[in-house]
């Protein structure tokens, strides 16, 4: 699938950003493409240099995926979820992959099959299931008796004031219910249409929107992007939906001056919170005007890829990829699981390294074509 590049004007942008930062770094996938393509115009090296490093970065994504299932049976959102995200608009060669991670994961959900029939939460509780139902969504897996029993057992969990919950306090990737909850309420919206269950579908939606309507303001980048996304999400199927407590203006606010964003105050950058930040700030701008039939959408759109606080986002994460395409976040949590090598780069840290390369890489996709890559 060819992507079509964002207009002249951005990509010389990011391209004067780009060479004047790279003098920073002294190694990976920047630098190097930097000394080889110094001589030529910053229109022309730019445009390589996102090329290049969303091919480098979808190409670890894609040996994630194919290993993951080697050594575990069970669903994972770094390993399924995120790199779905990415590979669903890479090419064409990745739709048997994307329809072995969608056999994957019905496998793994259909084992807990009786529990989740029950109402029993599924180890992860909201988190793992919201990620479940994300994924299939994006894969655009047909309903099914499995997927059916992922729904139901979504109403049968959500708590009495309308969140889905995480199962423990494992930052950066499992610290928030509203990430939980908007992963959940992604799922519904998806399936809700034509589903005989549809009136509770919408009962549960709108019960999420009440929750969101009292929420305080987020003290991380992770519960932000989570209230954000969650009010996206709504507006898709909750007439007058909630609004989360902040806007875009706070999470610009956060940006640091290297352009990235952080996990949480007093941390540095790093490409999870970036990607994922972008991600959910794209996806903000075109939910403000997705009812507009006069153009405006696409020219929001273009006008978000054209803005050097994006420009600067997307410098600080090409600044930062590795060499050999992954970019490397450092875990904060001790490991619950026995440690396992999928052939991932950064050993003990692969995991949140993948969902950072997952997050990062679809940030970059947006920067060259963001039109095909909405709303979710």
């Amino acid at each position: 699938m060819r992507r079509s590049h964002p207009t002249i004007r951005t990509i010389a942008r990011i391209g004067s950003v780009l060479l004047l930062g790279s003098a920073l770094f002294g190694s990976g996938l920047l630098a190097n493409a930097t000394a080889q393509t110094s001589a030529q115009n910053s229109d022309d090296t730019a445009s390589r240099l996102l090329d290049r490093a969303i091919a480098a970065g979808i190409e670890g994504l894609r040996a994630g995926v194919d290993n993951y299932p080697k050594h575990r049976e069970c669903f994972s959102c770094h390993h399924q979820a995120l790199p779905i995200l990415v590979l669903r608009d890479a090419s064409r060669e990745d739709e048997n992959r994307l329809m072995r991670i969608r056999d994957f994961t019905l496998r793994s959900f259909r084992v807990e099959l009786d529990a989740m029939q029950a109402g029993e939460e599924v180890g992860g509780r909201g988190l793992t299931l919201g990620y479940g139902l994300w994924s299939l969504s994006l894969a655009d897996s047909p309903r099914e008796d499995t997927i059916d029993s992922m729904i139901e057992n979504a109403l049968r969990t959500q708590r009495e004031d309308g969140r889905w919950r995480i199962h423990s306090h494992r930052p950066p990737a499992a610290t928030s219910d509203a990430i939980a909850t908007a992963l959940v309420v992604h799922g519904l919206n998806h399936y809700r249409v034509n589903h005989p269950e549809a009136d509770r579908i919408l009962a549960a939606l709108q019960k999420a929107s009440s929750w969101l309507a009292v929420q305080p303001n987020p003290d991380s980048t992770e519960d932000a992007c989570g209230l954000l996304w969650l009010e996206n999400a709504l507006r898709r199927s909750v007439k007058e939906a909630s609004t989360a407590p902040i806007d875009a203006n706070w999470l610009w606010n956060q940006q640091q001056s290297d352009g990235g964003w952080s996990q949480s105050p007093g941390r540095e950058s790093d490409a999870y919170s970036t990607g994922m930040t972008l991600h959910v700030l794209s996806q903000y701008v075109q939910s403000q005007y997705s009812s507009d039939n006069d153009g405006r959408t696409a020219s929001k759109i273009e006008s978000w890829r054209e803005d050097p606080r994006v420009q600067r986002g997307i410098a600080f994460l090409l600044q930062t990829q590795c060499s050999d395409g992954s970019w490397h976040v450092s875990s904060r949590v001790v490991p619950v699981q026995e440690y396992f090598d999928n052939g991932d780069p950064h050993e003990t840290d692969q995991f949140i390294s993948i969902m950072a390369t997952a997050w990062a890489t679809s940030a970059l996709q947006r920067a060259v074509d963001a039109s095909n890559r909405f709303p979710r």
